[in-house]
């Protein structure tokens, strides 16, 4: 922190200078310290920045570059109470995961929705994956905060990302640029972009391309892959026609081959497993043995492992604990008992090689995984927008697009040489939007309103292979009773009816279909020449019929490992020669509606001050657990989440327009919470549910202040406080961490009202500072130094580590024994967060005379400091996995306009 404070103070000494060098600046380069003035779109008409009265955060084109911003994750450096990371990497890596004021989603996987709205040129895209979009031919980026429910609709909860693209030359000289970068990692970006006229004043076209490649930082030891490498080609292209005076057609497209590796991650800790099913003997036998007995210690003692001599007459075999300072023989302990021996032979692993601590690797970013990981997509689209001049102030806007993405991201998460936990997503989407506007205005230009429809609708299919402790049922489904059998169950010509209930190795194969209409409005009414009435509503309807037919990989003839019954050595032990159905066929249906209103007033105190106040609303769309485990307790659907939002802000231009202030606070009650849980059913299966856990209270503020001190010097403020916390659980009747599929309620006792929301910091704050020198003959020179503060951010719902659960009981990544830690468990992240931390960023470019030569070189990440972006944590083996944001890298490109 305090290098960065240096680095901030640095470039402000640079004020004690810049006066008698900028007096070298052309005085018709800068004759005036008024800043440029930023038009938005935030209201779906075109506005000055400082006169909508809306929490809105603006970067031009320029501004990108000189903040060495290349990608949507980079945004959120700059922009108060915003959190943004490019997704978990069981999404690939390169999904988009952004969180507004504390509200936002991790998961990628359908039917769950974003909670923070994606456009590109008004175009909303309705899935994650593939989002961490790179920001060439791109105008504008406009970031909305707060529930944009009247006029951007679903899913916008939290708020909206825009991403405004060039527009096309229809009317003058063509212009231009191509672009070379190479840096850290073996670096290699080439970017072009032209734009003219075919028919001067009828006819024009766009067409931008880039190719980003560079190696990657992380590494897997195992494969050899690098990890968190780019390997992407983009192209865009545009036609614009002017058929009359009165209609302006803009047909465009963009495609996207993206073909990479995952993000860079490690095991970061591990401890005991908290699946340990009791054996269920006598309370008194328990008293005599000394311990509780579980049903792994069973299975793994009738798989052949070694057991415990001496046993009281009557009493089943039982294995011996490896791990016996735990005092319970756990899922790992079965695990690495009966399966670890035979991938140690497979693998070529030492003898007593288990799955343990030592596959922590001390260097973040460096793993041990069995399995590749990879990020691999295409993704591309087709729009047409149509603005049509009615006349007499009424216009009317068509918006059509198609979008369609193939993306594969297959991941290993236990980062060991073990198969105990890995996904293989392929997941395809398609979708088709329909948007008409109608605005106009009246009354001498008093009133201004727009209303209209929209519809949407969207195909996806995910096709999923997941390995879970892989192994396990080929060993036990010939030595357990029956009574650990499971059905029905349906495989080949002769069906196997006998499923074991510990074959964890199974095939998702999910779709979904989801039709999306809704009708808005909204209007501004001058009340008097400085008060201006804002309302607002949309009603929207969410139907969604989700496809779950899942299956789990069977043996029909099972050959198992060494230690167990008919073993030769000879015999590859994991056949894949059959299938067994586990959860469905079944087609869940149901449908959400919503009435979004938004009230506001904004006042003209002056030409230069503006104060507003507003409500509103906004609510994402329900849905299924995305991650079904079993065929029951997961079939229930959960309810859309609602955000009401009251703001009061104001927008202030100071000092001949040199300075620019702008204040919003806002209070929050955030209802029906969405929530990816962890858990497990009433006999102890894994459950993954995402269910409405409660309800929450967000409040704080954001500051943003521009200023131009004098000629050349650039500085930039901007700072949020967000307040999150629990305000009650939908748990009434709960007395276990269990789900309860009769009342619908997940009774999550992890939870606590004192938890923090996930990725919403409670302060976050930038300082930039530029300065530019004009040199007669010779160009312009800007140093530009950034530096950003994130506090404390937790990763994970539970806020696991954080302290006690409802019972009292301490969390066991603080809780370790020495003993337990002798036998192979290690926490190095005690808690799944990221304490506060600093990044700085430097640029310094040249431009020539005319300014269509400029060379920059940049150093982001400027202290090389290690912050982590993702925590997954599953704790039914006993892993916590983190990923990381980028090291120091620099970079040198050289540009020419035209």
């Amino acid at each position: 922190m305090t290098r960065c404070l240096a680095l901030a103070g640095t470039a402000l000494a640079v004020v004690g200078t810049s006066p008698s060098l900028a007096q070298n600046a052309p005085a018709a380069l800068d004759d005036s310290l008024r800043l440029d003035e930023i038009v938005v779109t935030a209201q779906r008409r075109a506005e000055r920045l400082q006169e909508a009265p809306v929490s809105v955060t603006a970067f031009t084109a320029s501004t990108l570059t000189d903040q060495a911003v290349s990608n949507l994750v980079g945004i959120a450096r700059f922009t108060p109470n915003v959190e943004i990371s490019s997704g978990r990497a069981d999404g690939g890596g390169s999904s988009l995961n952004a969180y507004i004021r504390g509200v936002g989603q991790q998961d990628f996987l359908f039917p769950t929705d974003p909670g923070v709205g994606l456009y590109v040129d008004d175009v909303y895209l309705a899935r994650t994956i593939g989002g961490a979009l790179d920001l060439s031919d791109v105008e504008r980026l406009e970031v909305l905060r707060g529930p944009q429910g009247t006029l951007y609709g679903k899913n916008t909860v939290g708020g909206a990302i825009k991403i405004v693209t060039k527009p096309v030359i229809v009317d003058g000289a063509f212009e231009g640029s191509i672009e070379g970068t190479t840096g850290s990692y073996h670096r290699s970006d080439v970017k072009a972009y032209v734009s003219g006229p075919i028919v001067p004043g009828v006819l024009g076209f766009k067409l931008s391309g880039a190719s980003i490649h560079r190696n990657g930082w992380g590494r897997n030891v195992t494969t050899g892959e690098d990890l968190s490498d780019e390997g992407k080609q983009l192209v865009r292209g545009a036609i614009r026609w002017l058929p009359s005076e009165n209609l302006d057609i803009t047909i465009q497209g963009d495609y996207q081959r993206q073909r990479q590796n995952g993000p860079a991650g490690s095991l970061v800790n591990r401890y005991p497993s908290d699946t340990a099913p009791s054996l269920g003997l006598p309370p008194e036998v328990v008293a005599a043995l000394g311990f509780e007995p579980t049903a792994f210690q069973y299975f793994a003692a009738l798989a052949g492992a070694p057991t415990i001599p001496g046993l009281p007459g009557g009493l089943p075999p039982l294995a011996v604990d490896p791990t016996p300072s735990d005092g319970l023989f756990r899922f790992d302990d079965l695990y690495n008992s009966v399966i670890v021996p035979y991938w140690n032979q497979k693998l070529g692993l030492p003898a007593g090689t288990k799955f343990d601590s030592r596959w922590i690797s001390d260097k973040p970013g460096v793993s041990s995984s069995l399995d590749p990981s990879k990020d691999n997509n295409e993704v591309w689209g087709l729009s047409a927008s149509v603005d049509w001049d009615l006349g007499d102030g009424l216009s009317l806007k068509s918006i059509t697009a198609y979008r369609e993405i193939d993306a594969y991201f297959p991941r290993d998460a236990d980062k060991s040489p073990y198969p105990v936990a890995a996904t293989a997503n392929r997941v395809t989407q398609d979708q088709f939007s329909q948007e008409l506007q109608l605005s106009g205005d009246a009354l001498n230009g008093r009133l201004r309103w727009v209303t209209g429809g929209y519809y949407l609708r969207e195909n996806a299919f995910d096709d999923n292979a997941v390995r879970l402790y892989s192994g396990l049922y080929e060993v036990l489904s010939p030595v357990l009773p029956d009574m650990y059998a499971v059905g029905p169950c349906t495989t080949g010509p002769q069906p196997d009816c006998t499923t074991n209930a510990f074959s964890f190795d199974y095939f998702p194969k999910n779709r979904i279909k989801v039709d999306t209409w809704a009708l808005f409005s909204q209007i501004n009414y001058d009340l008097t020449p400085d008060l201006n009435l804002t309302l607002g509503g949309r009603y929207s309807e969410d139907k969604k019929v989700y496809t779950q037919d899942n299956m789990l990989q069977l043996v029909q003839d099972p050959k198992f490992g060494p230690g167990t019954p008919g073993y030769t050595g000879t015999i590859p032990p994991f056949e894949e020669n059959g299938l067994a159905r586990y959860v469905g066929p079944r087609e869940l249906k149901d449908s959400w509606g919503s009435f979004t209103p938004k009230v506001g007033l904004a006042w003209t105190l002056t030409a230069d001050h503006m104060v507003y106040a507003s409500w509103s609303k906004g609510f994402k769309g329900g849905g299924w657990s995305p991650r079904p485990t079993q065929q029951n307790n997961t079939d229930l659907a959960y309810d859309p989440e609602v955000l009401y939002t009251y703001e009061l802000g104001s927008k202030n231009t100071l000092m001949n327009g040199s300075v620019i202030v702008n204040l919003a606070a806002f209070y929050s009650n955030y209802n029906d919470m969405q929530v990816t849980t962890v858990g497990s059913s009433g006999g102890g299966a894994l459950l993954l549910l995402t269910r409405n856990i409660g309800d929450s209270i967000l409040w704080g503020f954001e500051g943003e202040v521009t200023a131009r001190l004098f000629r050349g010097f650039d500085l930039n403020l901007a700072g949020g406080y967000l307040n999150s916390k629990w305000d009650k659980f939908n748990r009434s009747a709960c007395v276990a961490a269990i789900y309860d599929a009769t009342s619908g309620r997940f009774c999550d006792t992890d939870l606590s009202l004192d938890d923090k929301l996930v990725d919403a910091p409670e302060w976050t704050f930038t300082v930039g500072a530029q300065q530019t020198w004009w040199m007669d003959g010779i160009g312009s020179l800007s140093l530009r130094g950034d530096a950003s503060y994130r506090s404390k951010t937790w990763k994970d719902p539970y806020n696991l580590g954080g302290g006690s659960n409802w019972q009292g009981q301490p969390d066991v990544r603080k809780a370790l024994t020495a003993a337990q830690v002798a036998e192979g468990y290690r926490v190095t992240m005690p808690e799944l967060a990221q304490d506060a931390y600093w990044l700085a960023n430097l640029r310094l470019a040249w431009r020539n005379p005319d300014e269509d030569w400029e060379v920059a070189a940049a150093v982001t990440n400027l202290f090389d400091k290690t912050y982590v972006t993702n925590l997954l944590a599953a704790a039914t083996f006993g892993i916590d996995e983190a990923y990381y944001g980028r090291p120091r890298e620099w970079m040198l490109s050289v540009k020419y306009r035209f």
